[in-house]
């Protein structure tokens, strides 16, 4: 949860420049804690679903909610799962298929290089097709923050070596103890 209550706090007492999203991108927060944070940043870490644990995580609302209340214009939401690549592989095995092959093959032996072919899908001619087309996860979907307190760099890499979306801004104080967010380039791409 953001934040589950907020008393007699001040709005700047909360203001907060990059602000993660716990549990996944639950939709249990507060909007009222959120919009006191008021960031420039918004970070929703969420995992891959499966059928066996759906929670639909980053939750419509969750992903709606920083775009509302962010400090400037056009605010910034990365989330670990969107930022995770992956690439095509070839079709395969499940592990259920290629026990069936082994088991029927009890006797017979098999090269390195055979074993490989197998699990990469290719089986003998009249043996069963692959079960499914695999794909392998080239970027985890990590999103790395830095800052010295006043410089702050957030970035995520792509799915080619070398490519990130990158952000870079300034965090000062000015006369009236506001602070002021001054952004360098709005966005990079190397």
């Amino acid at each position: 949860m953001w934040v589950t209550q907020v008393y007699n706090t001040h709005k700047k007492d909360l203001e907060a420049e990059i602000v993660k999203s716990p549990h996944h991108g639950s939709g249990d927060f507060d909007f009222k804690a959120l919009k006191a944070m008021s960031p420039v940043v918004g970070i929703i870490s969420s995992g891959d679903e499966s059928a066996n644990k759906e929670h639909i995580h980053p939750r419509a609302t969750l992903l709606a909610a920083p775009g509302k209340v962010m400090r400037l214009d056009t605010g910034i939401i990365l989330s670990t799962e969107l930022a995770a690549f992956f690439t095509k592989r070839d079709y395969s095995n499940t592990r259920e298929t290629l026990n069936k092959y082994f088991k029927a093959r009890k006797t017979q032996n098999f090269t390195g290089a055979e074993v490989a072919k197998l699990f990469a899908g290719k089986l003998d001619s009249g043996d069963p097709e692959p079960s499914f087309y695999a794909f392998e996860r080239t970027n985890f979907g990590i999103i790395h923050v830095r800052t010295d307190g006043e410089r702050v760099l957030v970035f995520t890499h792509s799915g080619k070596k070398g490519v990130n979306e990158a952000y870079s801004f300034t965090v000062k104080l000015n006369a009236n103890g506001d602070r002021v967010i001054k952004f360098k380039d709005k966005t990079t791409h190397r």
